[in-house]
């Protein structure tokens, strides 16, 4: 079962969390909430996590991130 936590700070600030996800799949998981939520402020981090996928995996969305 996959899982999001979202936690908005007091200051208004977001953090949005993939639970039990792996590689490509967190950033689909989260796309459509992202954009809900409207503008980011800050930088995206990735959990270790993100690099159990595949390798190809990985290097695909490395490619479409730098697309949009």
């Amino acid at each position: 079962m996959r899982r999001i936590r979202v936690t908005i700070g007091a200051d208004g600030s977001q953090r949005i969390e993939v639970l039990d996800a792996a590689g490509s799949e967190c950033l689909e998981l989260t796309r459509d909430l992202e954009r809900r939520l409207g503008r980011q402020d800050g930088e995206r981090s990735l959990k270790p996590e993100f690099s159990d996928a595949p390798a190809g995996e990985v290097e695909r969305t490395a490619e479409s991130e730098g697309a949009s």
